[in-house]
């Protein structure tokens, strides 16, 4: 699970921005859940705080990290991984869903939806 866990946070969504809330998509994101759901099958919430951490949940598992917008590129560092980066997009809302391919080639359905 672990592997898993690790594998899907490299996977760089491309929903959030750097701690200073410079879009909406950012705030509705903070106040939120980021929920992406794996081809094969796996289930990955992620909530984001203003002050740039995140927490992504798995099961009963929960996995750390730091995130942040870098030349309009969304970043997760999830503690003891290493970063990945994937586009951001500042017009997300409650609601929008997109895909995505994870680093680990899973294709994910991401949904922002209302409430942790």
């Amino acid at each position: 699970m672990k592997k898993l866990m690790f594998a899907a946070v490299a996977a760089s969504f491309a929903f959030a921005a750097a701690p200073a809330l410079a879009d909406a998509a950012i705030e509705a994101y903070a106040a939120n859940t980021v929920v992406a759901t794996g081809a094969n099958g796996a289930v990955l919430k992620f909530h984001f705080n203003t002050d740039g951490s995140y927490t992504m949940k798995a099961g009963d598992q929960a996995v750390p990290g730091r995130w942040a917008v870098e030349n309009n590129q969304f970043c997760l560092t999830p503690q003891g991984g290493e970063k990945s980066c994937s586009p951001h997009s500042a017009t997300r809302k409650i609601g929008d869903t997109w895909a995505v391919t994870g680093a680990d080639g899973v294709q994910y359905s991401v949904t922002l939806v209302v409430g942790r």
